[in-house]
C-alpha cells in the first residue's frame, strides 16, 4: 500500500490500524496495561514527521529495492534521538529489521552447518 499524499484526509489515519495490529502481536491483550500500550504506540506513530520526508521515488513504488517500510525503518534508527521519543517503536524497528523474512536464510545456515558436521565426522573415521 502506497503512502497517502500528506494533502489527502487519509494521509493522519495511515498505518493506525496496522500499529494496532502490531500492538496486539507484542502487547498481551488480557493484560491490563494493553489499552495503555495501544495508544501509546498510536500517539508515537502520530507523532511521527517523517511521513512528509520520504524520498518521492520511495513513495511513488519507483525505486525497487527500497518500500516505504524499509526506508522508514532505517531512517528512524539512524537518529539515535528516535529512541528518546519512541521508545515503543524503536524497540519495534528493531525487531523488524532483525527477523528475517523468511525461513531461507536460518535453513541455508543449518544445511551447511549439517555439511560440516558430515564431513569432520568422516574425517575423524580415517
Amino acid at each position: 500500500m502506497m503512502v497517502p499524499p500528506p494533502e489527502s484526509v487519509n494521509f493522519k489515519k495511515y498505518g493506525l490500524k496496522d500499529i494496532e495490529t502490531l500492538a496486539k502481536q507484542f502487547y498481551d491483550e488480557s493484560n491490563l496495561n494493553y489499552e495503555v500500550k495501544k495508544q501509546q504506540f498510536q500517539a508515537e506513530w502520530g507523532k511521527l514527521e517523517w511521513k512528509k520526508v520520504i524520498p518521492k521515488d520511495v513513495v511513488d513504488g519507483k525505486c525497487p529495492t527500497v518500500t516505504t517500510t524499509t526506508w522508514t525503518l532505517h531512517h528512524m534508527l539512524k537518529q539515535s534521538s528516535y529512541r528518546h521519543f519512541y521508545p515503543l517503536l524503536s524497540n519495534l524497528y528493531e525487531c523488524c529489521l532483525s527477523i528475517p523474512i523468511s525461513s531461507a536464510w536460518p535453513e541455508r545456515g543449518a544445511s551447511a552447518l549439517k555439511c560440516n558436521k558430515t564431513r569432520l565426522q568422516s574425517r575423524l573415521q580415517k
